[in-house]
């Protein structure tokens, strides 16, 4: 009976430390994979923050870069390569001449002549070659230096630019053409630029009588803006027409055309 008692104790017994060491094994299986998780993480997002940087450069970049700007660099682009290349020339046409010099060769005279006129020719070329972003579309057109000089180009994002236009009405409000036109062109401009897109960038409005013109009694209209407003340069002229003919439609104001008055003198009945 003891001795029953004893085996099946000692079954027992085996059967717990069998279970005790596989439910150790289990454990210690689970904190490995626990652990290696952790660890497979903790490297995904060192790897991200280490990628997240330049991702957000990058993406910043394609935010900021509009149109206009990418525009702007690649014609920067092209001046600078054009740059880079006449020094280039440059300093081969300064070696090509000190070995025109050194030549003594009447052949290499005349072929070393040559690659100088050719060089002196690409320079030209270069020189002559500007690029310029219109302001139309964004069109690109080509100019000389020379021809885009010429035209004497302003800039109007640098500080304030100015325009000015003429406006006629008819001479028969001759009467009133000093004292009453002047304040009402004034202010029905101011209120039209006020009401505009860039109404906070004006500086200046001066209407004043310019003259009695062959035709019409004209006043000069001159309105000074911040550089910050020069994409609306022709558009503001058209606002400021439209003000002039507005305020002549309110009240009742002929606006003049050219007109050419003939008189007949004696002696064209016998014609």
């Amino acid at each position: 009976m003891l001795t029953a008692d004893r085996n099946n104790f000692l079954h027992t017994m085996k059967q717990t430390m069998g279970l005790h060491y596989l439910i150790r094994l289990n454990t210690i299986f689970l904190i490995c994979i626990i652990c290696s998780f952790f660890i497979s993480v903790a490297f995904a997002q060192q790897q991200s923050e280490a990628n997240s940087p330049a991702d957000n450069n990058a993406n910043d970049n394609v935010v900021e870069q509009s149109p206009e700007i990418v525009r702007l660099q690649k014609t920067r682009e092209q001046l600078t390569t054009i740059d880079a290349s006449i020094i280039e020339r440059q300093e081969q046409l300064g070696a090509l001449k000190q070995k025109l010099q050194d030549a003594k060769d009447e052949t290499e005279q005349k072929d070393l002549q040559q690659q100088i006129a050719e060089v002196e020719k690409t320079i030209k070329a270069s020189q002559d070659s500007f690029k310029s972003i219109a302001s139309e579309g964004g069109a690109a057109r080509t100019f000389s230096v020379s021809d885009y000089l010429g035209l004497s180009p302003r800039n109007l994002s640098q500080g304030s630019y100015g325009f000015s236009i003429v406006f006629g009405i008819d001479y028969q409000h001759q009467a009133i053409c000093l004292d009453e036109v002047v304040p009402v062109f004034k202010g029905a401009i101011a209120e039209a630029i006020a009401t505009s897109d860039v109404g906070e960038y004006v500086e200046d409005l001066i209407v004043d009588f310019k003259e009695a013109g062959a035709s019409s009694l004209d006043y000069l209209v001159h309105v000074v803006m911040n550089g910050k407003a020069a994409s609306s340069y022709w558009s503001l002229q058209r606002v400021v027409q439209q003000a002039c003919v507005k305020a002549c439609n309110q009240h009742n104001w002929g606006i003049p055309f050219a007109q050419l008055t003939i008189h007949q003198g004696e002696g064209f009945d016998k014609l």
